[in-house]
This record gives structure tokens, sequence and C-alpha cells, in this order.
């Protein structure tokens, strides 16, 4: 369930923009800040609560970095059809907050920790891999992460599960109706997605059992300071640019959209990556002129 609304831009410029107190006076509202960053190495697996983490252009450093797929048909597989998969606690290191990666460990419940070290292309199989409509080349984590995965998630299922890895140098688009010239991993279609603390407390208010945050795998959690009891167009921390309009115009009847999904801008082509924290004050860019519904 996601509001895609437009493709929202973060900007590195103003991103981290600390200001004293609470409220940003360039627009006489409270400042929002980042209140949860969550990071999900193995697509369609169990996220980690981080207090701070790099921007990267293809999402938070390692997020979406990894996926298990069908090794018979090479498609990626996720929690849609395969709900187990959310059972898989992913551990990166030697950390998680760097891009630098040596290993990841899979953990799960009733089974024996195991530790991937992390093969790149020429150490391990290149696979073609699907993804809805994209195809990403992607390097096999080996055997051993295979049978470990068999023998957790296979008991029924007619499949030949494999880890892998997005080669490095890779580059799968985004759509560019939406976000030219940006890239992600295996995230869905955008490298963030941006869920607003109030967003999930008024949703909750329709549902006989509300349902926690993580049900919608945010990656940066925006606590934005007060509720809109009228339903005002939600702020943001981010620019919006003209073009297409995300979700609702996709023929799709009956379904609910949740959060927003952000690229990230880098001013300069060779720049450093930004930081970004819990707790961290964001300055409002700009607002919405009008309800995305």
């Amino acid at each position: 369930m996601r509001d895609f609304g437009r493709c929202g831009v973060l900007s590195t410029s103003q991103l981290l923009s600390q200001k004293s107190g609470r409220l940003d006076t360039s627009l006489g509202l409270p400042c929002p800040t980042v209140s949860g960053l969550f990071v999900y190495p193995i697509k369609s697996c169990a996220g980690i609560s981080i207090q701070e983490t790099q921007l990267t252009v293809k999402g938070l450093v390692h997020d979406r970095e990894w996926a298990i797929i069908d090794g018979q048909r090479n498609k990626v597989m996720t929690q849609r059809r395969y709900p187990k998969l959310a059972l898989i606690r992913p551990k990166v290191l030697p950390r998680l907050d760097t891009e630098e990666s040596k290993t990841i460990v899979l953990t799960a419940e009733g089974m024996s920790d195991i530790e991937v070290p992390v093969a790149r292309a020429g150490d391990g199989e290149l696979r073609a891999v699907t993804i809805w409509d994209d195809t990403v080349e992607a390097v096999d984590q080996g055997d051993a992460a295979a049978m470990w995965l068999d023998s957790f998630l296979g008991e029924g299922l007619n499949c030949s599960f494999r880890l892998v890895r997005a080669k490095e140098g890779f580059t799968r688009h985004t759509k560019p109706k939406y976000a030219p010239r940006h890239s992600t991993h295996f995230a869905d279609a955008f490298p963030f997605l941006l869920a607003l603390e109030e967003s999930l407390e008024e949703f909750n208010t329709k549902l006989e059992v509300p349902v926690p945050m993580n049900r919608f795998r945010p990656n940066v959690n925006q606590a934005t300071g007060e509720v809109h009891p009228e339903r005002q167009p939600s702020r943001t921390i981010v620019r919006e640019r003209n073009g297409a309009r995300l979700g609702f115009t996709d023929g799709k009847k009956h379904e609910g959209y949740f959060g927003s999904n952000l690229v990230l801008e880098m001013k300069e082509l060779n720049s450093i990556s930004p930081r970004l924290a819990v707790g961290a004050n964001v300055k409002v860019l700009s607002l919405k002129t009008e309800v995305v519904a």
C-alpha cells in the first residue's frame, strides 16, 4: 500500500539542514525529523533498524543489494508469494553503514547461522536476473547459501533457491517517465521509500487491527510534528518536479497506496555521498499544491 504521489528528490545540499528548535521559520512549519532508518540488505527479508547510514544514488548503502531467486528461472522471489522470506534476518559484516562489505550472514529461527563471503564478478556465476520488467546482472553467492535457503524455504516448493548480489557497476535504471537518470538495485522501482508516522496513525484509525510501520518496509521514517485533521496535503521534505504522476493511473482497482518514493539528487557527479541520521532535522523545501488521490 503506497501513496506514490510524485517521485520526490532528496537534495544533498539541504537534506540534513540542522536548525535550532522545531520551527522552520521560512515556511512557518514545525521542523520534520527523521525518527527511523531501515535497511533491507536482502530483498523481501527482514530489515535492520539503524541510527545512521550513508546515502547512495541507488538507495541507503546495502539496501536491497542482495536478492533470493528461483534458480531455475532466474526470477527474484518476494514476500508477495513467499511470505516466509520475512523470517530471514540478514547481517552485513564488518559494518552496515559503509559501502565496504565482505560477508553477509543469514540467520533464521531453527537454523544455524551461515556466513556468506561476498562473491563479486569473477568469483561467482553471473546470472541475468529478472525483477518485474527489468533484467539485472547479478553474481551468484554460492552453493552453501543455496543449500541453507533450500533447507529453510524449500519444503513443499518446487524451487531451487539461490542468493545473488547485484553486479557492481551494473545500472538498473528507474523508469524514465518518473525519475530519469536514476537507478536502484533490487528495490521494486525506486531507491528510497519514505513514510510518515502521522500518516500511519491516521491510517490505523480506519483498521480494526492496527498495523506497524514495518508492514510497509520504508527506508526513512519521518515524524512531521502534527496531524492534519482536515486532510490537507502532506508536508514533504523534497522538491517536486513536473512530470507524470505515480499511482492511480495504471488501471488497477481497489488498491491502497502508502508512502513516498524518492531519488537522491547529487549536486556534483563526484561529490562525497551524504549521511543521514535518526534525529536529524530536515528542511522543508516545498509544499504540495494539491492532494494526490
